[in-house]
């Protein structure tokens, strides 16, 4: 992806009351250090040369009066050197356009971090930093930042260890927890330098990591929505998310070599997401997992489509209870994956019970629709109302009579975003009486709302209509050069453990 200069399509600088353009990066980095409150200060297009490290920048600007630092023009300015940078502590603050490629050596400030502050944003952004060094870098690293939006920007070709974006918070209100959108997540590649035979399962190279260990009870309310993950090989989870309360929806996750992975935490939503050639991870409790896409996925173990792990009843990697998964296509295709569906991966002793698995679409041409490994069982769940439909080597696995129905579901692949549609005729129509998930989804991949009286199972409602509320990302849609966002603002609470 080659980005080009391009202007400020979404940058509002109504409360600008003072504009300063510099050449010179010395100056530049002083001028950001003295800012007030209602600055625009820009760095000139070119190739600038960091060759100090600057102290962290601690400004603080205010809703009507920000301080918004840009390049001259987006992709414009390129900063190089052996040297990080530090935000503590700010507030509406706006770092914008820049392309990153400082050289992420060894030391505590090598990558880019927002500590502490609110309100800030991180926007516009190319961030390739020199892996050289071969260290163990997050190349944005934010901790404890309140409301910080991380938004078009592109992460590219990472080769060492550690996060493109990692993510360290305190407990959050609604509405304080982070936000990343319409960022380009490419090529994190570490799990591929690696010494030969070594596995990668968990080598520290996701593309987002949504908290800590220690962290597993803690509400981040992280909206993660309209990215596009592509190639995304340094871990066997492509996000891993080890906090609470978070929401994933409609983000493209393609030909990444693992999954989306509910690891630690609870309360969190899964919607609407496309999955070509990888897969979702569910471990916790109360989770909401509907309307998404899955298909032609080839991986093995954990990072098939869908895995559902055995669990433990205390500490991490906590017992998968009492979560909806609903109204997702499963249309595999020519995808060579084991099972479709695993259930009970892992050695955890506490299996998944008290979860309904209820109006989902399970298709291929090769393994078995679903499985239940590891002494799982469907006992003590909600299996019902599925159709499940296999061809070719595909065999339906553990998908009995009382769970599915095995019939022919008639998809149609849509020849412009590769969602799997149903046809008029298809047998998922109205297969569910009245509307039992409204209080959870009433719409479907597409934001098309649901029939009040029958419900269309799979993650498509039927519709002659060629109006779509929402589209599936594209990576036109993400990245420095992508248009000012289309409008779709999703509402969504999360549900409360034990409410």
């Amino acid at each position: 992806m080659t980005v080009e200069v391009v202007g400020f399509p979404d940058l509002n600088t109504s409360g600008i009351m003072r504009t300063t353009t510099y050449t010179d990066i010395d100056e530049f980095l002083n001028a950001v250090k003295e800012a007030r409150k209602g600055d625009q200060i820009i760095l000139a297009n070119g190739n600038h040369k960091l060759t100090r490290r600057p102290k962290p920048f601690s400004k603080k600007g205010t809703d009507k009066n920000p301080i918004i630092v840009r390049a001259e023009n987006v992709g414009g300015a390129t900063l190089k050197g052996k040297t990080g940078l530090k935000f503590k502590n700010c507030e509406h603050f706006t770092w914008y356009g820049f392309h990153h490629e400082q050289d992420s050596s060894p030391g505590e400030d090598s990558n880019i971090a927002f500590e502490g502050g609110k309100n800030n944003r991180f926007a516009r952004c190319e961030v390739n930093l020199d892996d050289k060094s071969n260290t163990k870098r997050h190349w944005l690293r934010i901790s404890n930042c309140e409301a910080i939006k991380v938004d078009h920007c592109y992460f590219h070709h990472k080769k060492s260890e550690g996060q493109f974006c990692s993510v360290y918070l305190k407990d959050n209100e609604p509405g304080k927890g982070p936000l990343f959108e319409y960022n380009y997540f490419q090529h994190q590649d570490f799990g591929e330098h690696l010494p030969p035979g070594t596995r990668y399962g968990d080598a520290g190279g996701e593309a987002i990591q949504m908290g800590h260990s220690d962290h597993a009870r803690k509400y981040y309310r992280a909206i993660v929505r309209y990215n596009y993950f592509e190639e995304c090989n340094g871990d066997g989870e492509i996000v891993s998310n080890k906090s609470c309360g978070n929401l994933f929806y409609n983000n493209t996750f393609t030909d990444c070599d693992g999954s989306l992975t509910l690891r630690h935490g609870h309360s969190i939503a899964v919607l609407g997401n496309y999955f070509k050639n990888c897969g979702l991870r569910v471990c916790g409790e109360n989770n909401l997992i509907a309307n998404n896409h899955f298909t032609e996925n080839s991986r093995k173990d954990n990072r098939q489509p869908l895995v559902i792990m055995n669990g433990k009843k205390e500490g991490n990697y906590r017992s998968v209870v009492n979560n909806d998964i609903i109204l997702n296509t499963l249309a595999n295709g020519n995808g060579k994956a084991k099972q479709i569906v695993l259930w009970g991966s892992g050695n955890g002793k506490d299996k998944p019970r008290d979860n309904r698995f209820r109006g989902n679409i399970i298709t291929g041409k090769y393994g078995k629709l679903l499985e239940f490994v590891n002494k799982a069982k469907a006992t003590g769940n909600t299996i019902t109302d599925n159709i499940g439909w296999h061809t070719g080597k595909a065999e339906v696995g553990h998908l009995a009579d009382e769970m599915a129905t095995i019939t022919n579901p008639l998809l149609t692949k849509d020849k412009e975003d590769g969602i799997y549609r149903l046809q008029s005729g298809s047998p998922a129509r109205g297969k569910i009486r009245g509307e039992p998930f409204r209080a959870l989804t009433d719409i479907d991949i597409y934001s098309v709302e649901r029939s009040r009286k029958n419900t269309d199972i799979g993650c498509h409602q039927y519709s002659t209509t060629s109006t779509r509320p929402k589209k599936r990302i594209t990576t036109t849609d993400v990245g420095p050069k992508a248009p000012a966002p289309f409008d779709d603002n999703p509402v969504w609470s999360p549900p409360i453990l034990g409410a």
